[in-house]
Order: structure tokens, then sequence, then C-alpha cells
């Protein structure tokens, strides 16, 4: 069964039934990749809903079969690389099935610290990233994860002159990468984004493309639903 991808797009998103209706719909898809993309102008409740997912979570009938993760939210700093996400996700995950994954993570990490890589860093890290998805995978066999990632906005899209000259721009073109290459692979969880769609739309168009292969109908809710 192809997996959802369900859009929330309004200006008040707390205590909406159609929205926790969408959020408890995908929980509930054992087995499935779910997506739900949050948009919305700033202050009108978009962390909020999604610290309104661990309530929902308890209302659903899957509960014992499920495990979400603390908010991923782009804002603060130890998010801003792909092996930073990956840590805090495997951090509240049983690390077992991720052990291939770490230690190839060791040897990289090592390797780069002593300046080994000449060439290949990017087949290297696309290495990583495959063992990262196998191993998410094989722990999602039996327990469904919930993902949620907020201020997508400010995942860059090219660097700036401030990011040139701190060293910083790979780091944002990295998480750009991840979020694309690595989301749309993972089994039997929930991502949830969420963030400002118009001051960032590329990020938000490249990630439905990257989705689309694998997601059924865009489940559209405009603002006319939501304040009906």
């Amino acid at each position: 069964m192809k997996s959802k991808w369900g859009r929330l797009r309004t200006s008040k998103l707390i205590g909406r039934k159609r929205e926790c209706e969408i959020l408890r719909t995908a929980i509930e898809a054992d087995g499935e990749l779910r997506v739900v993309y949050v948009t919305a102008p700033a202050g009108v409740g978009k962390t909020r809903l999604l610290a309104e997912v661990s309530r929902l979570r308890e209302q659903c009938s899957n509960v014992e079969q499920t495990k979400i993760l603390p908010l991923l939210d782009f804002y603060f700093t130890d998010v801003q690389s792909n092996s930073r996400l990956e840590e805090r996700i495997l951090s509240r995950l049983d690390r077992r099935p991720f052990a291939p994954y770490l230690e190839r993570r060791g040897e990289f990490e090592r390797r780069r610290k002593d300046g080994w890589f000449e060439s290949g860093i990017e087949e290297q890290r696309a290495e990583l990233a495959d063992l990262f998805v196998q191993s998410f995978n094989a722990f999602t066999k039996h327990t469904r994860v919930i993902l949620r990632f907020d201020t997508l906005e400010l995942v860059q899209y090219e660097p700036d002159e401030v990011q040139e000259v701190f060293g910083l721009a790979e780091r944002g073109i990295e998480v750009r990468s991840w979020l694309r290459t690595v989301l749309p692979r993972l089994k039997n969880a929930v991502v949830i984004l969420a963030g400002r769609e118009k001051e960032k739309p590329r990020v938000w168009t490249e990630l439905q493309e990257a989705f689309a292969p694998l997601l059924g109908e865009v489940q559209a809710i405009s603002d006319a639903d939501t304040h009906s």
C-alpha cells in the first residue's frame, strides 16, 4: 500500500478535529511511511501542534507499538549536520540494530579527523546514509517511530557569505540532502515536517519531489476546511 502525504496549511492549528484526525491516521498506519506536512505563518501554533502529537499518540490504538522521539528543531545547531541528526535520532532508540552503522561512522570520523580523505568523501557519506537507513528499518520492524522536524525554513539551500567565512556552508546543504535522500527510505515511520513554506519554497518543493515516488495523493487542507 502506498504511503500518504498529509498537508496541514492553516492559520489556526490547535484544537482542530480535522488536523488531529490526520495525525492519528498517520500514527495508526502500521508498517507504512506516512508524512504530514505542516505550513503556516509565524505565531499560529505549528510548534504547539508538534508538541500535541505526544498526546494524540496516547489515544491511538497502536500506542504500545510506537515510539515518539524528541522534537528536532533546525533552529538549534545540534541538528545542523547529518551526523548530528542521525545521532539525535538513534540516541533514543535501541542501539543494537545500529551497530554496523555506528562502527562505520566511527571509522569515518577518525579518518576524517586525521585528514585521510582526499577523494570519495561523498561516496563514504552515501554509504553511511545507507547503513543508517538499514539500521533504522531493522529497528522499526517491531516499533513504529514518530519523527518531528520543526523550523524547516532554516535549512539552508545555498551558502551565504557569513556561512562561507565561518565554514558552515557545507552543513546546511548536507542537511537538505539528508532530508531529501534519507527520509523517503524509512519504513514504518511517521515523519512530521513543520515550517513556513513561503520563506523557503524550494525546500518544500524538493521534499515533495523526493517523496513523490512513494506517496499517494496529497491530502490538502485549506484554510476554509479548518475554519468550518
